[in-house]
């Protein structure tokens, strides 16, 4: 045991005695989440912190950790059953702020664990089209070769093609051609992509 494990146990029997134990471990937890701190998180979670607790923004530990980055935390979580398609209060999931914040490794990694690619947040966008608005090729085909809708809009009708062919995305616009993406579709004001 390190000097850093030492102490922890000290502030987690500090925090057992103290009145509010949950909300002090689950910050810890959630603190740990954020820095990547994998031994912290398994030794919390051993001790009786939830996996699915949330923040203030309804953000779980899960969000937290794939928008940070960390691959370890973030399996960790999953492997101790953390909800890989809980939203937070914007309706974002894991897998829509790991797309967000380019983490791709971690996206396909929610996503082979059963993170939905067809999920809606609230402004009724897909983690597919936020891929495709950012860029990410590499995501986005992941995205499509897992399910994920080529002809999916936006709620102004403006289709995964317009997304991409407006923003520049040129190799985008070629994957999901080459994917079957309609050609001929038109947004509301009745334009087509190109």
């Amino acid at each position: 045991m390190t000097g850093d494990d030492r102490v922890l146990k000290l502030v987690i029997k500090s925090a057992v005695l103290s009145a509010k134990v949950d909300e002090n471990i689950e910050s810890l937890l959630h603190a740990a989440s954020k820095n990547g701190h994998h031994a912290v998180a398994k030794f919390l979670v051993q001790n009786g912190a939830h996996v699915n607790h949330e923040d203030k923004n309804g953000e779980t530990l899960l969000h937290i950790a794939s928008k940070s980055g960390h691959d370890t935390v973030v399996k960790f979580l999953v492997r101790n059953g953390a909800n890989v398609n809980r939203k937070d209060k914007n309706g974002y999931t894991p897998l829509y702020v790991a797309i967000l914040m380019g983490q791709s490794e971690i996206a396909e990694y929610l996503i082979k664990n059963g993170g939905d690619g067809n999920a809606r947040n609230d402004d009724e966008y897909t983690p597919l089209y936020v891929a495709v608005l950012l860029g990410h090729r590499e995501i986005s085909e992941f995205l499509i070769e897992n399910g994920g809708d080529v002809n999916a809009g936006s709620d102004d009708e403006e289709t995964l093609l317009h997304t991409a062919s407006k923003n520049g995305h040129h190799a985008v616009v070629e994957f999901l051609i080459l994917n079957g993406a309609n050609v001929n579709a038109v947004d509301k004001n009745g334009v087509r992509f190109c």
